[in-house]
């Protein structure tokens, strides 16, 4: 018996806010109530993990081992989108300005946080290292290369690397077909 990953019985006793089919969720992963998470068909989350906040993890979607989503708003990763090891997403960040105090003890009357829903759409990757900031948008296809601070609106089938990241190269779009034939060799399995 595999245990690296939890059960199938395991993942449907957690909490939970949706889990479909085929999940993997590494046992070494942290998760801060479930029931703010999601977690689509043929999805999988490695090991050393932490995961907090409201997460939205759509079908055939990879979280690489220690990474960290986090916040008090959004973290939505659509179909087919990826976030390699080493990365984190946070949806709320202290400002380091000086204009107001900062950090987890201090009352929220006297910070002025940065917060807003990050999005990862269809067939994007958060490349190995990365940060994401609060109100980051990945539209489809795009790709955020390693070691990366990704704080922007990013357009569909780009390639961007840098902190900030920055606009490298277009992106093949050869992925879409082979996501398509895979869901329908699925489906044919599924229905014999």
């Amino acid at each position: 018996m595999n245990t690296k990953y939890y059960t199938d019985e395991e993942i449907q006793s957690m909490g939970f806010r949706y889990i479909g089919e085929h999940v993997k969720v590494a046992r070494t992963c942290i998760i801060h109530d479930p029931s703010e998470i999601s977690i689509g068909n043929y999805s999988q989350v490695q090991d050393m993990c932490i995961l907090t906040g409201e997460i939205i993890i759509k079908e055939f979607c990879d979280i690489g081992s220690k990474v960290h989503l986090s916040g008090h708003n959004t973290v939505v990763m659509n179909d087919f989108s990826a976030i390699a090891e080493n990365s984190a997403i946070f949806t709320e960040s202290a400002d380091y300005s000086g204009r107001s105090l900062f950090g987890a003890p201090i009352p929220k009357s006297y910070r002025e946080d940065v917060e807003g829903t990050v999005i990862l759409e269809k067939f994007t990757i958060v490349g190995w290292g990365c940060f994401v900031m609060p109100n980051a948008y990945l539209a489809e296809g795009s790709i955020i290369g390693a070691m990366s601070l990704a704080k922007d609106k990013y357009e569909p089938w780009k390639i961007y690397a840098g902190v900030p990241a920055k606009y490298l190269k277009d992106r093949e779009r050869n992925i879409i077909a082979e996501a398509k034939r895979l869901r329908n060799e699925i489906h044919t399995l599924t229905n014999n």
